[in-house]
C-alpha cells in the first residue's frame, strides 16, 4: 500500500552546523604532492619588480594581502581573529605553509593547529662541534591560540628552534603565551621594515637615489658599518614616521643607518661564550637581524645635511619623539623599557674629552614648544600682526621620569657601565651595573629597565636586568608624610620629548646599535623578562608567525627561527580540524488515522493473486493496521529524491495521526 502525500512548508526545516574532520600531513623537504601542501620560502627583494624571482613575487604578495598598512587597515581582519590581539609582523623572510581548501572547507577550526617540525642544524653545543661542521637533529612544536597568531610550545629541556622536546606533544602545562604574555606596550620600535632600509642608495624598488642626505662620520668611528676613513656616507632622516604599536606614535628620524647583524640567540642548553661573531658568520648561515645604527659625532665632526630645526652644533644620531603624558613615570606610576643593545668602543678623540655618558634613552632636558614671530603692525588699528608658528626647543627643566645611558669607565675602550637614572629636581637616583661588553664578538645584549612599587614594603625600586638575569637594583628614598619637605618631592613628570640615541637631541651622542625597543605602564614579571630574552628577542612577543584560519595559509615571521626552516632536509608534521559546513534537512511526513487503510499486497486477499478483490478475514478485523516500511519523497516531477528505510515494520496508529521524521544531511 502507498500514500501520496503533498508536502506544507510547516513540514520541512533546515538546520545548519559545522563539522569538523582531524587531518593529519607529513611533509619531507618542501611538498607533501599526494595532498597538495606546500612549503614555501619567500624572501624581500629591494631590485626592479621586473627582476623578481617567485620567492620575492610571494614575498610582495602576502605582504600586500595580509601585512601591508597592519594595524592602520582596521577593515581586513581576515576572518574571525581578534583584531587588538591579532599580531601581524613581517620580516624579510617567510616561511609559508599552504593547505588547500579542499582539506580545509571554510576554514582551520581554530585552536586545533598542531605543527611540528625537525630539521638538522649545525651543533652549537660547543666550539669544537660548530667548527668541525657537525649537525645535531632540534625540533620545534608550535600551536596556534585560537586568534590568529602561532606560539612556540615550550620545553622543559630547551626554547625555541633549539629546544629538544622528548615530552608529548602537545604538553598543555606548559604553554609560554597565555599565562604571561600581554601585549600592552605604549611604545614600541622595532624598527619592523627597517629591512628595507638598510641598502639607502636606491629606494624600495631597487632604483638609485640622486641628491641622497649624507651623514659625515668622523675617522674615529668604531662602527665597522660606518666608514672609518671619514668617507660620506647616506644616512635615513625622516620626520613624522609612525612607530610599531597600536598606538601608532610618531618618530623623527635624524642620520640612522640601518644594518644587519648576526644576532645569535642565548642558547640555553650550553655556554657560548667562547664563540665568536667569526665562528657563527665561518661556520654559520643564521639569518642576520638589522638594528639602527647611531653615532656620537665629536664637536669636531658635525658637518652633516641638518634638519632646520636643528642647530649647527648638534650632531650625531638620534630619534625624537613628542612629548606624551602616558611616558610621565611618578613615584606612583611602574614602568619597564625593554631593549636591545650593541655597544661600540669609546674612543676618545681630544675634542669631546668631557664626554662620559652616552644616552640610549631618556625623557629629559629638551621640550618642543610652538613659538610665534611678530612680523608688523597693523598701521590704522595699531594691532600686532603674527607670522606662522614655529617649533622651537627650549630647556624642559630638571626633572625627568627615565635616562638610560653607557657611563665611560676609562678614557676610551670598551669598558661600560649600564645606569639607569631619575630625578625629580631636588634628588636623582640611579642604578648602575658594568656591561660585560665584548667587542671581539659583538655582544648583543636584551636590557630591561625597570621602575616598580613593592606591594609587601611599599618601597620604590630601580632594577636592570640584563639577558633575563637581575643585575643591580636601588630603593629611592622619597620621604613621605612630611610637612617640612618639598611639596615636589618624587614628582619627575615634565614637558620633554624621548630622545633615543642622545640627551635632549644636543649632547651626550650615543655610539652602538638598537633594536626593539618597548616602554610599559607596568612592572614584567620575571617569566616576561626572561621571555624577551630568548623566543621574543627580535620582535619583543614570543610569537612565531600567524595562521590565517580562511585561506589555509601558516607564516613562520620571527627571524629567531630561520635558521630551523630554512633547510631542505626539514620534516614537518601538520595536524589540525578543517571546518566544513553541512545542512541538516528534516522532512515530518504526517499520516492521518484514516490514511493508509488499504493495502495492495495480494497476501491480504482471500484468492491471492491480483484480480482477486475480498480482503480475507483477518484484513477487515478492527485490529489489523498495516505497517509501514519506507518513506520516499518525490519532486514535482514524481523523481524520487529520496528514500527512507525504517530500522524495522512500524504499526500504524488506529486512534491517533502518526508522523514520521526524516533526517539526512547535505
Amino acid at each position: 500500500m502507498f500514500v501520496y502525500k503533498k508536502l506544507k512548508a510547516s513540514d520541512i526545516a533546515v538546520v545548519p552546523f559545522n563539522a569538523h574532520k582531524q587531518y593529519d600531513h607529513t611533509l619531507k623537504g618542501y611538498s607533501d604532492s599526494t595532498n597538495h601542501i606546500y612549503f614555501i620560502t619567500c624572501s624581500w627583494s629591494q631590485s626592479a619588480t621586473e627582476q623578481y624571482e617567485a620567492a620575492n613575487i610571494g614575498h610582495t604578495q602576502l605582504e600586500h594581502l595580509f601585512y601591508e598598512d597592519y594595524p592602520s587597515d582596521l577593515a581586513n581582519k581576515f576572518g574571525n581573529v581578534n583584531f587588538i590581539k591579532h599580531h601581524r609582523q613581517l620580516d624579510e623572510e617567510v616561511y609559508i605553509y599552504s593547505i588547500p581548501q579542499l582539506n580545509y572547507g571554510v576554514e582551520i577550526k581554530p585552536k586545533s593547529l598542531q605543527l611540528e617540525t625537525i630539521t638538522h642544524v649545525e651543533n652549537f653545543e660547543d666550539l669544537t662541534e660548530l667548527q668541525a661542521g657537525n649537525t645535531v637533529e632540534l625540533t620545534a612544536r608550535f600551536i596556534d591560540d585560537g586568534l590568529g597568531n602561532l606560539f612556540h610550545l615550550e620545553s622543559a629541556i630547551g626554547s625555541g628552534s633549539q629546544a629538544f622536546t622528548p615530552e608529548f606533544f602537545p604538553n598543555a602545562q606548559k604553554y609560554n603565551h597565555r599565562e604571561i604574555f600581554k601585549d600592552d606596550r605604549i611604545f614600541y620600535l622595532n624598527p619592523i621594515n627597517s629591512y628595507k632600509h638598510t641598502k639607502l642608495t636606491h629606494n624600495k624598488k631597487g632604483k638609485r637615489i640622486i641628491n641622497i642626505l649624507t651623514h659625515s662620520i668622523g675617522p674615529n668611528s668604531s662602527l665597522p658599518q660606518f666608514d672609518a676613513t671619514g668617507c660620506v656616507i647616506p644616512t635615513y632622516s625622516q620626520e613624522d614616521v609612525y612607530d610599531d604599536s597600536y598606538y601608532y606614535g610618531l618618530v623623527d628620524y635624524n642620520n640612522i643607518r640601518f644594518s644587519k647583524y648576526s644576532y645569535f640567540p642565548k642558547y640555553r642548553n650550553f655556554n657560548q661564550s667562547s664563540i665568536s661573531e667569526t665562528d657563527y658568520d665561518t661556520n654559520t648561515d643564521f639569518t642576520k637581524i638589522t638594528f639602527m645604527d647611531f653615532h656620537h659625532n665629536g664637536l669636531g665632526y658635525h658637518t652633516i645635511n641638518k634638519k632646520e630645526r636643528n642647530i649647527d652644533k648638534r650632531g650625531g644620531s638620534y630619534l625624537q619623539l613628542p612629548h606624551n603624558e602616558k611616558y610621565n613615570f611618578n613615584t606612583t606610576d611602574d614602568f619597564s623599557i625593554n631593549f636591545n643593545l650593541k655597544p661600540a668602543c669609546y674612543i676618545k678623540d681630544g675634542l669631546d674629552d668631557d664626554v662620559l655618558e652616552f644616552h640610549i634613552i631618556g625623557k629629559s632636558l629638551t621640550k618642543t614648544v610652538i613659538a610665534s614671530s611678530l612680523e608688523g603692525k597693523a598701521s590704522l588699528l595699531n594691532l600686532n600682526t603674527s607670522g606662522s608658528n614655529q617649533e622651537v626647543d627650549i630647556p624642559s627643566g630638571i626633572r625627568y621620569p627615565f635616562e638610560i645611558f653607557l657611563e665611560t669607565t676609562t678614557a676610551d675602550g670598551c669598558d661600560y657601565n649600564l645606569c639607569f637614572r631619575r630625578s625629580d629636581g631636588y634628588k636623582t637616583h640611579t642604578v648602575t651595573t658594568p656591561l660585560p661588553f665584548n667587542p671581539v664578538n659583538g655582544s648583543i645584549y636584551n636590557i630591561t629597565c625597570q621602575y616598580e612599587k613593592n606591594q609587601t614594603t611599599e618601597d620604590l625600586e630601580l632594577s636592570i636586568w640584563i639577558d633575563g638575569t637581575k643585575q643591580a637594583s636601588v630603593i629611592e628614598d622619597y620621604p613621605t608624610g612630611c610637612s617640612t619637605c618639598k611639596k615636589d618631592a618624587g614628582v619627575t613628570q615634565n614637558n620633554a620629548n624621548i630622545y633615543i640615541g642622545c640627551q635632549g637631541g644636543i649632547r651626550n651622542f650615543f655610539t652602538g646599535s638598537l633594536q626593539n625597543i618597548s616602554i610599559y605602564q607596568r612592572p614584567l614579571l620575571e617569566e616576561e623578562i626572561i621571555e624577551h630574552s630568548y623566543e621574543s628577542k627580535y620582535i619583543g612577543t614570543p610569537i612565531v608567525g600567524n595562521i590565517f584560519y580562511n585561506m589555509g595559509l601558516i607564516t613562520i615571521t620571527n627571524p629567531y627561527y630561520f635558521n630551523h626552516f630554512k633547510h631542505n632536509n626539514i620534516t614537518s608534521s601538520i595536524r589540525y580540524k578543517n571546518t566544513m559546513p553541512l545542512v541538516e534537512n528534516e522532512i515530518q511526513c504526517t499520516i492521518d488515522e484514516q490514511e493508509y487503510n488499504y493495502t495492495n499486497n495480494v497476501t491480504t486477499r482471500c484468492i491471492q493473486n491480483e484480480e482477486g478483490e475480498t480482503l480475507a478475514n483477518f484484513a477487515t478485523s478492527s485490529l489489523w493496521k498495516p505497517y509501514v516500511t519506507t518513506l520516499g519523497l518525490y519532486n514535482e516531477d514524481y523523481e524520487l529524491l529520496v528514500v527512507g528505510k525504517l530500522g524495522q515494520p512500524t504499526k500504524m496508529s488506529d486512534e491517533t495521526d502518526t508522523t514520521f521524521v526524516l533526517r539526512w544531511d547535505t
